[in-house]
């Protein structure tokens, strides 16, 4: 499946981010899904359930 990654850099980036915790989220076709970090298998179980 492919995949975007967005590092964000600065403060500026951090304050308009669309997530209020910006160390991870998770989005799916625009949609926000989750902030936290999930393991493989979680993050397996939650692909099948999107797809």
């Amino acid at each position: 499946m492919p995949f975007k990654t967005i590092r964000i850099t600065t403060k500026e980036k951090a304050q308009n981010s669309p997530t209020i915790l910006t160390t991870f989220g998770l989005f799916y076709n625009g949609k926000f899904i989750t902030h936290e970090i999930i393991s493989p298998n979680k993050f397996d179980r939650l692909l099948s359930k999107l797809l």
